[in-house]
């Protein structure tokens, strides 16, 4: 394995999205033959968002179903630290939202040693803790942290494999 994907960049292929499927098929083709061969991962908490997110894409994660990995014991270890480190982050957004998949998709990273996939951006100006975003996160928390154009890129999905 070297990438956990978020949800926002698993819905880039979405319908007037930035790389979407009916566009760019040979990205999304090399991004499933990646995800076959294990190079791609995703979480629990993601299959979650994809549930209530997008039909297309519920259905496309429901044919993977085993990609979205459970938070094991040393996971969990991680989130607890992450929670105890970023505490107002985790208060506000935890309290905010149904489903939550951006500290799970962290300490997944960070346990495996994964690249982190998402479209969320590391604001120029420095937030209040509250406000963090995924990029922020990953940054102080030694953690790698690229966008879907960056893994196209690093993986060559826009080539024919």
């Amino acid at each position: 394995m070297k990438y956990v994907v978020d949800t926002c960049s698993l819905l880039e292929g979405a319908i007037l999205r930035n790389y979407e499927k009916e566009y760019f098929p040979v990205h999304w083709e090399n991004f499933d033959l990646k995800v076959d061969q294990g190079i791609i991962v995703s979480t629990s908490l993601v299959y979650k968002e994809l549930k209530y997110q997008d039909d297309e894409f519920y259905q496309w994660a429901k044919n993977r179903k085993d990609i979205f990995k459970p938070p094991c014991g040393e996971v969990q270890k991680v989130l607890t630290d992450l929670f105890n480190t970023f505490p107002k982050w985790a208060k506000h957004n935890y309290n905010q939202k149904f489903t939550w998949a951006d500290p799970e998709l962290i300490a997944f990273a960070k346990v495996y040693n994964l690249v982190l996939v998402t479209q969320e951006k590391q604001p120029t100006i420095p937030l209040e803790e509250e406000r963090y975003k995924i990029p922020t996160i990953c940054k102080n928390y030694g953690v790698g942290c690229i966008d879907i154009l960056e893994l196209i890129k690093r993986e060559k999905l826009h080539i024919h494999l």
